[in-house]
């Protein structure tokens, strides 16, 4: 879902759900336009899962440790 909250600003959320149980990511955006070559973006993921759920026991790993369920991220972009 997107909403435009005004001409420069727009927030999005994403529902993403495994139909064989009850597992489900939630995933929150938002964009702001600052220039008109220049973007900032900022989001999170958020697993929403109950523990015997597919998506909740699967773990990613990075080097070794486990990776959480959730995570945020900021990026600022400079189009050419």
């Amino acid at each position: 879902m997107q909403v435009e909250l005004s001409p420069l600003v727009n927030a999005f959320a994403n529902l993403i759900q495994n139909l064989n149980d009850a597992s489900r990511y939630l995933q929150l955006r938002g964009t702001y336009d600052w220039r008109q070559d220049t973007q900032f973006m900022a989001g999170s993921t958020c697993r929403l899962a109950k523990p015997a759920a597919s998506m909740a026991v699967f773990r990613p790993r990075c080097r070794g440790r486990p990776l959480p369920g959730r995570s945020i991220y900021l990026r600022a972009a400079y189009y050419f």
